[in-house]
């Protein structure tokens, strides 16, 4: 406690950030204190550790806003610590500057608004609100926006999967890194829990990779709906672990 009063903003900003482990009795009023601190960096992390000391304290509020009122006019270097810092907190009040950051998915601060819908479904976010993500030139990103729909069984989002599942996606990938791919999109679709994956768990029985058909026949049973070539699938995977022993 005693090295975030140092004159050195370095100093107080590596103790600050070590408070969010102390108890809340001993840390949350010198936290609330440097949430006026002259360094910028020492008040982010000031209100990050307070929301892990005592989540829910009426200052986070109040410094989430500040925050975000801060990342309108924020660099893009800036608008990346900004929102992971959000991201972090992860309250309602955080959640029209995590928006906001969305509106770039392929920035640095798109990334981390991207990975905080994701780690807490709590969250609210719309299939509009994930349009930019939804077209990005980065299957990355793209993937990011598909996990963050599927969590909320958004059903819009079933057909851009079931798009990826086609034999044919135009993407210049190596096989393995297609079958991922397909198995991904196979598992966004069975928790989704649309019947429109039905016909598309049908056909990718008959591919060639395994983790594939293993996907395919999890969906068909998860929906289920029945399939002679499922315990097929079963005699696979079971040869397989016993060749691996």
């Amino acid at each position: 406690v005693n090295a975030t009063r140092d004159a050195n903003p370095r100093i107080r900003s590596g103790a600050t950030r070590a408070m969010r482990l102390l108890p809340a009795r001993f840390a949350d009023q010198r936290l609330v204190e440097l949430l006026s601190d002259q360094d910028p960096s020492v008040r982010m992390l000031a209100l990050m550790s307070l929301s892990r000391t005592h989540p829910g304290h009426p200052s986070i509020a109040k410094g989430v806003k500040a925050a975000g009122e801060r990342y309108r006019n924020a660099n893009v270097g800036e608008r990346g610590r900004l929102t992971q810092i959000l991201g972090y907190i992860g309250t309602p009040e955080a959640e029209p500057y995590l928006k906001l950051a969305l509106r770039a998915p392929d920035s640095n601060a798109g990334g981390y608004a991207l990975a905080a819908f994701e780690a807490n479904p709590k969250l609210p976010v719309t299939w509009a609100e994930l349009g930019a993500a939804r077209k990005s030139r980065l299957l990355v990103t793209v993937m990011a926006a598909l996990r963050i729909a599927a969590d909320r069984k958004m059903r819009e989002a079933v057909l851009p999967l079931i798009d990826m599942t086609a034999p044919s996606t135009g993407m210049d990938v190596s096989p393995t890194y297609h079958a991922s791919i397909v198995d991904e999109a196979e598992d966004l679709l069975r928790k989704i829990g649309d019947p429109r994956a039905v016909p598309v768990f049908r056909g990718l029985l008959a591919d060639e990779d395994l983790r594939v058909k293993a996907s395919a026949a999890a969906g068909l049973l998860s929906a289920g709906a029945e399939d002679p070539r499922i315990a097929g699938v079963k005699r696979e995977i079971e040869t397989q672990a016993s060749d691996a022993l």
